[in-house]
């Protein structure tokens, strides 16, 4: 009887085209399944977006680069609170795959202010801090004030560590998102502050910078109210080769 069973199971098993890897080809596929690389972004192309209160059209996107095989397991997250779970297998000869929010679930946008999304990525272990993208819900009209970049100068060559980026401040601004931008405007990281300078964190700055390359920043002010404040020019910087 278990060997009729068993032959059974195995004709149903590849009847229904299932692969059943060897020991050796399941190891490394365990071994070798890893993110190196996530960006997120709105339909603008970038990490951060306005859109109009209760609006069903917002949506966003997470570009992943991986290696290997496996399942890709998370979930979207809106202001800490889970939207919904992400489950994809990822074959090893697509090398990068892009994931949405869904439809319905839509993203949250009945609260005016500014709101944090986020992809968080429980499986494969992300090796590097999840970056975050910024949508603001527009509320009452406030007027706009131009932020004033200090350092680094445009067009700087800074070196590839812990470099000061700052801004100059303004009464009313309660907090600011700074975002970075590759040399083709691609939203590369963001990230929120209360105060009028950034370090990039050395985790974010080996995983998603190269030195070498051209990059450019900008900040955005936002009041008490998390109505939009004011926002700065775009300035470009290049990070030095080690």
């Amino acid at each position: 009887m278990k060997n009729f069973l068993k032959r059974f199971l195995v004709l149903i098993l590849f009847s229904a085209g299932m692969h059943f890897p060897g020991p050796a080809e399941t190891a490394a596929a365990a071994g070798v399944f890893k993110i190196t690389r996530l960006q997120l972004y709105f339909a603008n192309q970038r990490a951060e977006t306005v859109i109009e209160k209760n609006s069903s059209a917002l949506k966003a996107y997470a570009d992943l680069t991986f290696e290997g095989t496996g399942l890709l397991q998370g979930f979207w997250e809106v202001d800490g609170r889970i939207l919904a779970s992400v489950n994809r297998h990822i074959a090893s000869d697509q090398g990068t795959v892009t994931v949405e929010t869904p439809d319905l679930p839509g993203i949250p946008t009945f609260e005016s202010g500014a709101h944090r999304l986020r992809l968080v990525v429980t499986s494969p272990s992300p090796a590097a801090i999840l970056p975050e993208a910024i949508y603001f819900v527009a509320g009452r009209s406030v007027k706009q004030f131009p932020v004033k970049l200090i350092e680094p100068l445009s067009r700087a060559e800074i070196p590839f560590g812990a470099t000061l980026f700052s801004w100059e401040g303004r009464e009313g601004s309660a907090s600011y998102l700074i975002t970075f931008l590759s040399a083709k405007g691609k939203p590369v990281f963001s990230a929120y502050t209360r105060d009028l300078d950034y370090k990039l964190p050395p985790a974010t700055l080996s995983n998603l910078f190269l030195p070498g390359q051209e990059y450019s920043w900008k900040v955005v002010s936002y009041g008490v109210e998390q109505n939009q404040m004011g926002a700065s020019q775009i300035s470009r910087f290049t990070f030095k080769n080690k």
